[in-house]
C-alpha cells in the first residue's frame, strides 16, 4: 500500500495548505477569461510548492490547454465535481488510482498525454435529458451547434467545441416558467440528478458536487502529507457553495454579472473587495500573508 512519498512534487508546503478554485468569473476574468490580475498570487502559491486545484463546470478537453497556460500541473475536478483529473504520468496519480477503484486511464485529446479519470459519478443526464423536451423549454449544450455554444458563452469556436465534449454533465438554458422549473427539479431529482446554478448556465449531473470531489482529493493529499491539508477554496458561483461550505477558508469572488450565491450563515466567509481575478490574487495574498512564515 502506498503511503508517504519522498518525491519533491509530492513534499506537503509549510502549512499544508490546498487552493480549489472555480474558474470563470473567479480565477477567470467573467468577460474576457483573462487571468493576468491572479498572476502574482499564481506565482506565490508555486514559490511555496502550494498545489492550485482547478474545480470548475468546465470539461476535461478545456482544462487540458488551460492548465498549459497557467503552467499548473496539479489534479483538476471537472464538470461540477463529476470526476477528479490527473497526468497519467504525475506523481500523484498512483495515489489517486489507489485512492478509486473505478480509475481508468482515458486519452482526453490528442496532443495531450494520457489521463488518469477518477469518476465520481457513472452516468450522464443526456438520454434522460431529451425525454423532457416534449414537456419543458430549455436548450442544452448537446442540442447546440459548436457556433452556437460559442455565441452563448464568448468562446472561440476551438474552445466551444472543447466545452461541448462533457461525459458527466449538462449545461441548459431555461426558456420556462419559475414553476416548471422547480417540476423539473423535482422531476431529475427522482432519477438521481442534481439541478444547480452556475455563473452562465443551469448545470444537471449527476449527485456530485465541487465539494464532495474536494473532499475527496484532500484526503488523498492528506495520505500522502500525513497530516491534514488547509483547504482554502474560491468561488463566485451557487455551484460553488457546497466547495466553500467545506473550506477552511471559503473565498466569495464577487461578480457584478449575476447576484450573490446564498451561503449558509454557519460558514465564515470571506468576500473579496475586487471583482474576478484581481480580488482571486489580493484574497490568496493576504491568506498567503497570514498562514505561511517569513
Amino acid at each position: 500500500m502506498l503511503t508517504t512519498s519522498s518525491h519533491p512534487a509530492l513534499q506537503a508546503p509549510i502549512p499544508p495548505i490546498l487552493v480549489f478554485t472555480d474558474l470563470d468569473g473567479t480565477l477567470l476574468d467573467h468577460d474576457s477569461y483573462g487571468f493576468e490580475a491572479a498572476l502574482p498570487a499564481l506565482t506565490a502559491l508555486k514559490a511555496r510548492n502550494i498545489p492550485v486545484v482547478l474545480n470548475t463546470s468546465k470539461t476535461a478537453a478545456e482544462l487540458l490547454p488551460l492548465r498549459q497556460e497557467l503552467d499548473l500541473h496539479d489534479p483538476f475536478i471537472v464538470e461540477n465535481g463529476a470526476a477528479i483529473i490527473s497526468d497519467q504520468a504525475a506523481p500523484i496519480s498512483p495515489y489517486l488510482e489507489q485512492s478509486n477503484p473505478t480509475a481508468r486511464v482515458q486519452q482526453i485529446a490528442a496532443d495531450y498525454p494520457p489521463s488518469l479519470v477518477l469518476p465520481q459519478c457513472d452516468h450522464s443526464p443526456v438520454p434522460w435529458l431529451r425525454q423532457q423536451k416534449s414537456q419543458f423549454e430549455f436548450i442544452g449544450f448537446s442540442d447546440m451547434s459548436v457556433a452556437e455554444v460559442a455565441d452563448v458563452t464568448g468562446l472561440s469556436a476551438e474552445k466551444a467545441l472543447q466545452a461541448k465534449n462533457r461525459l458527466f454533465s449538462e449545461p441548459l438554458i431555461w426558456h420556462d416558467d419559475m414553476e416548471a422549473l422547480d417540476q423539473f427539479r423535482q422531476r431529475a431529482a427522482t432519477q438521481g440528478f442534481r439541478l444547480v446554478k452556475g455563473g452562465r448556465f443551469w448545470h444537471l449531473m449527476a449527485k456530485s458536487d465541487k465539494g464532495l470531489a474536494m473532499e475527496k482529493l484532500s484526503t488523498v493529499y492528506q495520505t500522502i502529507w500525513q497530516t491534514q491539508p488547509v483547504n482554502i477554496a474560491l468561488g463566485d458561483g451557487e455551484n460553488d457553495v457546497a466547495m466553500l461550505n467545506k473550506a477552511d477558508y471559503p473565498v466569495l469572488v464577487t461578480n457584478p454579472a449575476h447576484s450573490t450565491p446564498h451561503v449558509p450563515e454557519t460558514t465564515t466567509i470571506i468576500t473579496t473587495r475586487k471583482h474576478g481575478p484581481a480580488g482571486w490574487n489580493e484574497t490568496i495574498l493576504a491568506l498567503l500573508e497570514q498562514l505561511t512564515p517569513d
